[in-house]
């Protein structure tokens, strides 16, 4: 075979493969079955900085709050822990970039039930691995649904 046609396939190749990989970022997520968190997904609001708490605050708690009035915690908790990981992005933002679905199951799991952790002199934990930010990465959101995973677990939270 000549070099060129040898090159004509290279090159032939080389389009399909960048086409399928162009193509495959542009595949959409499944549909989320759950109801709660396919409910999550469509809140609209973003963080903004508070600095008199020193903290990130969400826009919208009221939306939130609707939701946290109708959910039923022996079968919210575990979806909305479970979901803590989830690195979707939402439409909800934080300096106009979409933070993760799995945020939003924190503020909503938030609403509903609290833990206070203490260290091992009983004294509060402001270490505990179970807070998350709209900044935590995935790391962070796996230990934080490894920490409240473990809450769940031994019946530690308290109900708001």
């Amino acid at each position: 075979m000549s070099s060129s046609r040898l090159r004509g396939h290279a090159l032939s190749w080389l389009v399909a493969f960048l086409a399928l990989a162009g193509c495959a970022g542009q595949t959409e997520a499944p549909p989320i079955s759950n109801p709660l968190i396919a409910a999550l997904h469509q809140a609209e609001g973003h963080y903004r900085w508070d600095g008199s708490h020193g903290r990130h605050v969400f826009s919208d708690k009221t939306a939130l709050g609707a939701l946290a009035e109708d959910a039923d915690p022996d079968r919210d908790l575990p979806v909305l822990v479970g979901c803590l990981d989830i690195d979707r992005p939402a439409r909800v933002t934080l300096a106009g970039r979409p933070v993760s679905l799995g945020q939003l199951c924190y503020e909503l799991l938030g609403l509903i039930a609290y833990h206070e952790p203490v260290d091992r002199y009983g004294e509060h934990n402001p270490l505990w691995p179970g807070y998350l930010t709209p900044t935590a990465g995935p790391a962070e959101r796996a230990a934080a649904k490894r920490a409240w995973q473990a809450v769940l677990d031994a019946g530690t939270y308290v109900l708001q």
